[in-house]
């Protein structure tokens, strides 16, 4: 995948999480009451970047039915261009993890992120603009990771911590499955990480497109 195309993706999955949204609005209120966002009846972000946070929140995490807005927008007939279709069927193959970015080509706006969850350790290739034009490496990333065409993008919400952070994110999450007595989902660490960024992560990269 080229920039051009990169772009043009990134374009019409912000169009398309619109859709999604709209598809069901109540979410929204579960959503922002998982996360922190909901106060007497009424939604308060402290910034756009909480407004990202619960968008993501709401097309990819699982719902109060156990079914996140994507799952649901999957099975429905609702009539989608080429791209749209394929942008829904790659996002349903996607998966979140916590990363090392090890490597950056800033001219080809191309990152290598190190997946920390995984025992085998293995390495993605990803495209992101922010990322590539001013993160740092070494950091770690807490990101949902999409495959399409033939390379990997984010959701477009990603949670930064300093590299030296990785074993303190790892006993918090510990922490965490021992006080909720099951095994934490997805949607349960994706919280968790929304709220130990707010606490001690750091700002990565830019806003991407």
């Amino acid at each position: 995948m080229n920039v051009k195309d990169y772009i043009k993706i990134r374009q019409i999955g912000k169009e398309l999480n619109n859709k999604i949204i709209q598809s069901d609005k109540k979410a929204l209120v579960y959503a922002a009451k998982k996360l922190g966002f909901w106060y007497n009846d009424t939604l308060v972000t402290e910034d756009e970047y909480d407004t990202d946070i619960l968008m993501n929140f709401i097309v990819f995490e699982k719902g109060k039915n156990g079914y996140s807005q994507l799952e649901r927008f999957y099975d429905s007939d609702i009539e989608l261009s080429d791209t749209e279709e394929e942008i829904i069927e790659a996002r349903m193959d996607s998966f979140p993890s916590l990363f090392r970015l090890i490597g950056i080509d800033g001219k080809k706006s191309l990152c290598t992120f190190q997946d920390l969850f995984d025992e085998h350790r293995t390495e993605y290739q990803v495209m992101d603009l922010g990322f590539a034009k001013s993160a740092k490496e070494d950091i770690l990333i807490y990101s949902r990771l999409i495959p399409i065409r033939d390379i990997y993008i984010t959701s477009g919400v990603s949670f930064g911590f300093m590299d030296y952070d990785e074993q303190r994110i790892r006993k918090d999450i510990s922490s965490y499955q021992f006080k909720k007595r099951k095994k934490l989902s997805h949607t349960d660490i994706y919280i968790l990480m929304n709220t130990k960024h707010k606490q001690y992560g750091i700002q990565i990269g830019g806003i991407d497109l």
